[in-house]
């Protein structure tokens, strides 16, 4: 009977099922890849190059957004985006698509030493080798904003920037560097005071700056501060119109600083319109707009900030003055508001139903950027004023079109592991990898039904437990070193693979202990641990192989389509080359563990049911207590939040999904091999490849390696 009329025409247990599955998951990566390319652009209505920024000695890689057909003619306003602390341009280009769907230029970057970015020996604000501090520097932002300013395409006049998290504090300082404190009046009352030496009246430096200089300079003077006025003005009006902050608070930006006008102390906040864009379970800012910090500096007395409002600040009188609601008002018709942005004296404060890590793959937070920048900028597939423009809806959305065919490439990716693997191991040159049937004995029945079931519970709670622990402590019990030089949310998989670890043990132990009961045996021989030094080798080896291809369609994949592996948190992206060096201690140091996991995982295969459903309850088993424990988080959250988290999943998202890929990589090599190397070297190599990826090095200074500059990569 053929493969065919048995159903098994697409199967991992022959090779010619094997190469189907093959060619079939490579189409779906190819397919998902174009299908994902065409909703980034548009379907062709969006121009997406990939760019390099080379400033300061260092690469800034980053996506350029524009309108196809553009031409030097044209005049857009433009954005520029940046991500969160463990993440790449990768992760923001949710809120490029979208954006650039209503015509504004988008340049989104990935700050300096994350991803394929470089290191500068020293940065905009001179931070790098001397000591650096990634919350309280631009890490390339002013270098993309005055890139941007550069095309003549652009509005250099309307330059908006936006950033998550982390992202969020280097916009707010980019903006602190880039506009200051000085209103423009300040600056040309200055120039009276410094420049031709005018002594004035506290009363007169909040006068009209001109109305000064006649009254009291010649004709010649006055022609001369004109000039200077011009070449002010200019500068103030190319410095950064708006920012908005998406889960942050920015302190530095969101705090008055004295500055000196005509030899007076004057209270003044930053020269630039801003928004803050956050989530209502964001457990740092969920309270922003009852602080006395934020009163103060918007000016509205003991009354909190209302929500969803336009507000205009002015710092002279101390005053504000609501303007409407986000949604309700438009700088087109709203002379009050339009001027607020022209002064750059516009605050907002946003905020929605979504957690911190939730903000870069949400649609509310999504349209509520589009809605901010749309009236923080004055345009929206043309100017707000023009009664000719037909703006597109904040809610007309389509990224997480894109978003799902990255998930389903990602996925096609590791069923094309799966089924190299089965081709590799069926070959000759490695067939010695696999313990042939009588080579050792079928594996006893370790457990009856009940004490299976109560061990699989068990597993559920200890899992459970791992994550809610990983969660509250991750940040604290592991610092990065020089060995381990990837920090936060790196430091909080480390923790959580050294849990997990813990709990397998645990696990093991008991396995162990009841086969010795029942069956005289540890029941560690059919894991196959203790094969011959050279078999293990093979095994290792073919999980590079394994690796090198995934990496190879990735570069396919990014060279037709300019596309990653992305399900949200879990990311498989390109690398620099010192980071595969970096990965390498990391795969040392973290191999062991997935040893050990690997034997509880495989421990207790069963010959009872058949392969998948063992396999399903597996993936299952190991899966649900984290499953859970974000489960119980959201729900709280929802009906019981006072500023605090049952427990936080900020930077362990991608946890809901790596569990159960590892897990399966691990049942199903095993079930291919009857040994435990390959599965977990694998994963070791793609959970490293993934961590790696994602962070890069920007917390801390690493600088640029003879690897990278050698490899041009």
């Amino acid at each position: 009977m053929s493969e065919q009329s048995k159903g098994r025409y697409f199967t991992w247990k022959t090779k010619q099922g094997s190469k189907r599955l093959l060619a079939l998951f490579i189409c779906l990566i190819l397919l998902c890849s174009f299908f994902a390319r065409l909703v980034q652009t548009d379907f062709g209505a969006i121009k997406v190059e990939q760019i390099t920024i080379d400033a300061r000695g260092a690469e800034l890689t980053a996506e350029l957004y524009y309108p196809a057909g553009t031409t030097s003619k044209n005049l857009y306003p433009g954005i520029v985006i940046t991500h969160g602390g463990g993440c790449t341009f990768m992760s923001s280009r949710i809120w490029a698509e979208e954006l650039a769907r209503r015509d504004f230029v988008v340049l989104n970057g990935s700050a300096y030493g994350a991803g394929m970015s470089a290191q500068p020996t020293y940065d905009e604000n001179d931070q790098g080798v001397e000591g650096l501090n990634g919350d309280l520097t631009p890490m390339g932002l002013i270098d993309a904003k005055n890139f941007l300013s550069s095309l003549t395409f652009v509005d250099s006049t309307r330059i908006g920037m936006a950033g998550h998290s982390m992202g969020s504090r280097r916009t707010g300082y980019a903006a602190v560097m880039d506009c200051g404190y000085f209103t423009l009046n300040d600056r040309l009352v200055n120039i009276l005071y410094h420049d031709f030496g005018l002594t004035l009246t506290e009363t007169e430096i909040y006068e009209d700056a001109y109305t000064l200089a006649e009254q009291y300079l010649n004709a010649d003077q006055l022609e001369h501060f004109n000039d200077l006025a011009a070449a002010a003005t200019e500068d103030y009006n190319s410095e950064l119109q708006a920012i908005c902050l998406i889960g942050g608070d920015a302190p530095v930006v969101n705090q008055m600083q004295t500055v000196q006008v005509a030899g007076f102390d004057v209270l003044r906040n930053c020269q630039v319109n801003m928004g803050l864009l956050n989530g209502d379970f964001d457990t740092s800012y969920y309270d922003f707009n009852t602080r006395d910090t934020t009163k103060e500096s918007w000016h509205t007395g003991t009354e909190d900030v209302v929500l969803e409002t336009w507000y205009s600040i002015n710092d002279e009188t101390a005053t504000s003055e609501q303007l409407g609601q986000l949604y309700g008002t438009s700088s087109g018709d709203n002379e009050a508001l339009s001027a607020a942005l022209d002064n750059k004296s516009m605050r907002i404060l946003i905020r929605n139903n979504e957690t911190h890590s939730k903000n870069f793959y949400s649609n509310d937070t999504t349209s509520d950027l589009v809605k901010y920048f749309e009236q923080a900028l004055q345009y929206n597939r043309g100017d707000l004023s023009d009664s000719s423009t037909v703006p597109l809806d904040a809610s007309n959305l389509t990224w997480m079109w894109r978003a799902l065919f990255n998930l389903i490439a990602m996925l096609s990716m590791f069923g094309m592991l799966i089924s190299l693997a089965s081709l590799i191991f069926k070959s000759d040159k490695y067939a010695e990898c696999v313990v042939e049937a009588g080579a050792a004995q079928d594996k006893p029945k370790v457990f009856h039904r009940t004490r299976y079931w109560i061990f699989n519970a068990i597993t559920v709670v200890l899992s459970f437990c791992v994550i809610y622990l990983t969660n509250k402590n991750g940040f604290t019990l592991y610092n990065p070193g020089p060995a381990l030089p990837l920090g936060r949310t790196a430091t909080l998989t480390v923790y959580f693979l050294l849990a997990l670890t813990i709990m397998s043990l645990i696990l093991l132990a008991a396995y162990m202990l009841f086969n010795k009961k029942d069956n005289g045996t540890l029941g560690l021989r059919e894991l196959n641990i203790a094969i011959a030094p050279r078999k293990a080798l093979k095994c290792i080896f073919a999980a590079f192989l394994l690796l090198c291809a995934a990496y190879g369609s990735l570069m396919v994949i990014e060279y037709l389509f300019a596309q990653d592996y992305r399900g949200w948190m879990t990311v498989f992206s390109d690398m620099k080359g010192e980071y595969w060096v970096i990965g390498l201690r990391y795969v040392v140091f973290i191999f062991p563990m997935y040893l050990i996991m690997g034997a509880a995982i495989n421990f207790t295969v069963r010959n009872d049911i058949p392969q998948w459903k063992d396999t399903l309850i597996t993936v299952i088993t190991n899966s649900l207590g984290i499953w859970i424990c974000c489960l119980i988080n959201i729900l709280l959250a929802k009906t019981s939040y006072d500023g605090t988290l049952f427990s936080s999943f900020i930077c362990s998202y991608q946890f809901l999904l790596c569990v159960p890929l590892t897990v399966y990589i691990s049942r199903k090599l095993y079930n291919m091999t009857k040994n435990i190397w390959t599965g977990a070297a694998l994963n070791a190599f793609v959970i490293v490849w993934s961590m790696m990826c994602a962070l890069g090095i920007n917390d801390v200074y690493y600088g640029q390696t003879w690897i990278s500059n050698f490899l041009n990569i």
